[in-house]
């Protein structure tokens, strides 16, 4: 006969789960913190290596091909679905890694719920620039909007209950801890950041220690560090208490076997219940009395919310057409690469289409930071903000070099030394605080 059928425990409401225990353990419902220098550096980072991907050597050669170089103008950020904002930050690192030029003005904080149709935010400055990040800063502000938009979605099925909704690791590699704060903004809250955090005894650890005695044992002799008792089966949580557990996970338990559980431990440890847990079920193990309810869904399976940029037609200002940049001949063979003629120098002096790229460097400016002397391009930073960044004509010319190509020798095969991207990454790691 079970002793603890007949206990009359009401629902709970806080993050231990029901009990009438008189010593009702609690515990923190976020495991991991993530210090805000922390995430503002793996935002870099990420954007970073996203943006390496899209640029490669050669950049976006098909706004060079196809955008005035002087042309600037506005784009919008349009949400085409409701749901929850996160990501406003990642947005703005990339067009600060793209081109300091581009200002970013969001109109919704993280965490703010939106319509089909909310315009989100500005976007602003060089248009070859805003086209370039495109991609990138929406694949970011998608996903991770998905993420917020899910969370919030289990959070709401939980509302009133008590009980809160928690992430797990089972998150993109590289992306973790833009994840994890996009589950914050979604209303949700953190399990551990990492296995460095927290210990979480699961039944592989169980195994290999001999038995969940000396495995709880042993843990909880780490002092210091907070732990967690992974139990699959009912009869598993007396014995888990009588260790000194005092944070178990109910793995894979149906909302009955919740209940019976919350009787059974009747405050003396913190529940929380984990498991293939659905939008549809959340709402009655909740209901069962246990404090937390870990899906991994909100962060591995959530669907991107659909947004979009769109560019402001009647906000483009264009200094000359695009013939008068590009005649129809040199269109299409890969003239872009050549480097753009220098201050003053007339179409007609421009190098011939095929000619030799080395040779049209002679009289072309060679300091790829604009304004500076030869040899300067690989300099510190400067106080005048203005004489970091190239000139038009330099870092954003029809041709595209010496943006994409060698700046010293004009070489169209060695890009990697003056390629925007490498020029950016060059730049934020001289600016100090920058990794």
């Amino acid at each position: 006969m079970d002793p603890w059928a007949d206990h009359d425990v009401p629902p709970g409401a806080a993050a231990g789960g029901a009990g009438g225990h008189a010593a009702r353990v609690e515990v923190e419902l976020d495991l991991g913190a993530v210090e805000p220098d922390e995430l503002s550096r793996a935002v870099r980072r990420a954007v970073a290596r996203a943006l390496a991907e899209d640029l490669g050597d050669r950049g976006d050669v098909t706004s060079i091909a196809t955008v005035p170089a002087g042309m600037t103008g506005t784009a919008e950020l349009v949400a085409r679905a409701g749901g929850v904002v996160a990501g406003g930050d990642v947005v703005r690192a990339v067009f600060e890694q793209v081109d300091v030029r581009v200002t970013v003005e969001m109109a919704v904080s993280d965490g703010a719920r939106v319509e089909g149709g909310d315009v989100l935010g500005t976007i602003s400055g060089p248009l070859r620039s805003i086209l370039t990040g495109e991609r990138t800063a929406l694949n970011f502000l998608c996903h991770l909007s998905g993420i917020a938009t899910r969370t919030r979605a289990f959070v709401d099925a939980v509302d009133g209950t008590g009980c809160a909704i928690r992430d797990t690791r089972k998150t993109t590699p590289g992306l973790r801890l833009l994840e994890k704060a996009a589950v914050r903004a979604g209303g949700g809250h953190n399990h551990r950041i990492g296995l460095y955090d927290a210990i979480l005894v699961k039944d592989n650890h169980v195994a290999a220690a001999g038995g969940i005695g000396p495995a709880v044992e042993n843990a909880l002799a780490r002092p210091g560090v907070h732990v967690q008792v992974e139990v699959s089966r009912l009869d598993q949580l007396e014995e888990a208490l009588q260790l000194g557990a005092t944070d178990i996970l109910l793995d894979n338990f149906t909302p009955e076997e919740v209940r019976q559980a919350v009787q059974r431990v009747d405050g003396r440890a913190a529940l929380e219940a984990s498991g293939t847990i659905s939008l549809d079920d959340v709402a009655r193990y909740a209901a069962a009395g246990v404090g937390r309810v870990a899906v991994g869904g909100i962060t591995h399976s959530a669907p991107n919310l659909d947004i979009a940029l769109d560019v402001r037609t009647e906000a483009l200002e264009a200094p000359a057409p695009l013939a008068s940049v590009w005649s129809d001949d040199e269109i299409g063979k890969d003239t872009w690469l050549q480097p753009p003629a220098a201050s003053g120098t007339s179409d007609e002096a421009r190098p011939a289409p095929g000619a030799d790229a080395r040779d049209a460097t002679a009289d072309a400016p060679t300091d790829a930071l604009g304004g500076g002397a030869p040899g300067d391009a690989d300099g510190g930073a400067s106080a005048d903000a203005d004489a970091q960044l190239p000139g038009d004509d330099e870092l954003e010319g029809p041709s595209g070099a010496p943006a994409f190509v060698d700046a010293a020798t004009g070489d169209p095969d060695a890009p990697s030394e003056s390629g925007l991207f490498a020029w950016r990454e060059r730049q934020l790691g001289e600016q100090p605080g920058r990794d």
